[in-house]
């Protein structure tokens, strides 16, 4: 599906340059031809750039129906050349008919022809960057002017088609159509059955529908590649980033409980090693025991015998306070 989306916004990018540029340069905006039989046959076109007359089998056939006078012999005038004679014409134009083939001529070379000529040369060298970019869309992962700006381009290159169909239908062909030089020309050209085809729409009229409408479909596949760039760059960018976090997985219950097993062996071990430091430090750390001094010794002894006589002392006169009788008081 990528690869087909690709293929398609290539493949539709190319095909719209040579229409794009047949239809600017070729003269088949309005056409009309007659046929005598199948060897001897007439045609005439007109475009933004050129007008032609062919003559096949016949010089002097005429179906009647030239939009110029007089008829043109078998070849190619272009747009300048054709306007510059026609101008030199139309001044010293004296009967009626030369006055109405005139105001043919005006609109042929007027302001209307002018601006389709700027918009489909704008058209046809905006199709050549349609292609370049188009490629480049394609080719490259990251994003470029081309991604931003390529869908744009082919909504203006439509756009500009589908104006240029309609100036060209409103402003020159419905007007000359409308000129009494032509209904002259269509009254003769439709009176007569040998085969012939009135001034009508030319083929490249329908070209530049056909770009007008092509190229917003381009622009629709642009918008689906470039979303499907942008989602592609999304999962690689997560993909890095998951590449580079480390993620931690929970261990097994059997790993998880051999770890607390170990870890509760690895405290009680050095909890018994600190209560073997303390010992230690407080063995290596004990007060020896304190000597009685001397004198203090024999201070302390003869304190002793001293209250012991005291207390034999205390007692035989509380033994003589309870022999002795009671008496009792006398009166005075």
């Amino acid at each position: 599906m990528k690869n087909l989306l690709q293929l398609s916004v290539v493949v539709l990018a190319v095909a719209l340059v040579p229409l794009t540029w047949y239809a600017t340069l070729m003269p088949l905006w309005l056409s009309q031809s007659g046929e005598r039989n199948d060897t001897i046959y007439y045609s005439q076109g007109i475009g933004l750039w050129l007008n032609f007359t062919e003559h096949v089998g016949d010089a002097n056939f005429d179906p009647g129906n030239s939009l110029w006078i007089p008829p043109q012999e078998s070849g190619a005038d272009s747009y300048s050349t054709q306007c510059t004679i026609q101008q030199s014409f139309c001044a010293d134009a004296v009967g009626e008919l030369h006055k109405q083939y005139c105001q043919v001529m005006e609109v042929y070379c007027g302001t209307a022809m002018t601006f389709l000529q700027l918009v489909l040369s704008v058209m046809a060298g905006l199709s050549l960057l349609v292609v370049v970019w188009a490629v480049h869309l394609i080719t490259t992962t990251h994003c470029t002017i081309a991604d931003n700006y390529l869908m744009h381009l082919c909504v203006f290159n439509g756009v500009g088609c589908l104006t240029a169909a309609v100036v060209w239908y409103m402003c020159i062909f419905r007007v000359v159509l409308s000129t009494t030089f032509y209904k002259d020309q269509l009254s003769r050209c439709s009176g007569n059955d040998s085969g012939r085809t009135c001034w009508q729409i030319g083929l490249c009229v329908y070209l530049v529908i056909v770009g007008g409408v092509l190229y917003p479909v381009l622009a629709v596949l642009v918008i689906s590649h470039v979303t499907n760039k942008f989602r592609r760059f999304q999962q690689l960018l997560r993909r890095l980033y998951e590449s580079a976090t480390v993620v931690e997985v929970p261990p097994p219950v059997m790993d998880m409980k051999s770890q607390v097993l170990d870890r509760s062996r690895n405290d009680t071990l050095q909890s018994a090693e600190v209560a073997l430091d303390v010992e230690e430090y407080l063995a290596s750390t004990k007060l020896a025991p304190l000597k009685k001094h001397p004198s203090a010794v024999r201070l302390q002894g003869t304190r002793t015998a001293k209250d012991d006589s005291k207390l034999e002392e205390l007692e035989e006169l509380e033994e003589q306070k309870q022999d002795e009788p009671a008496t009792c008081p006398i009166g005075v």
